[in-house]
């Protein structure tokens, strides 16, 4: 779960809640991070979906349909995956109105 160690590096313990921890404190307040099972079984708006990897290494349909939740559920989506697979996320997805911004880089390993 990098997302959950990035965020609880820069948030701290008190700024996160990671799926299955009891819930405690003032939830609406923390950056929760939850499984792809958990993020299907979502009924309530979110302000961010965050996605690392997940559109280009699922299957096509399991991309589209993670897609289509994440529209549903929020304003903003910020995907960021590799270009590698058998799909990239502009491949699937370029032809969506609600596709906006687009940013490629090049990663090198350090």
């Amino acid at each position: 779960m990098r997302s959950g160690s990035a965020f609880g590096r820069v948030l701290g313990d008190a700024g996160i809640h990671l799926d299955g921890e009891p819930e405690s404190g003032d939830l609406c307040r923390r950056v929760k991070i939850i499984s792809p099972v958990a993020f299907c079984e979502l009924d309530q708006r979110v302000d961010l979906v965050e996605n690392f990897d997940g559109f280009t290494e699922n299957d096509a349909t399991a991309a589209a349909a993670y897609w289509q939740k994440s529209k549903s559920l929020a304003k903003t989506i910020i995907s960021v995956n590799r270009e590698a697979n058998s799909h990239r996320v502009h491949d699937l997805f370029g032809n969506d109105p609600i596709f906006l911004s687009r940013e490629r880089y090049l990663l090198l390993d350090a």
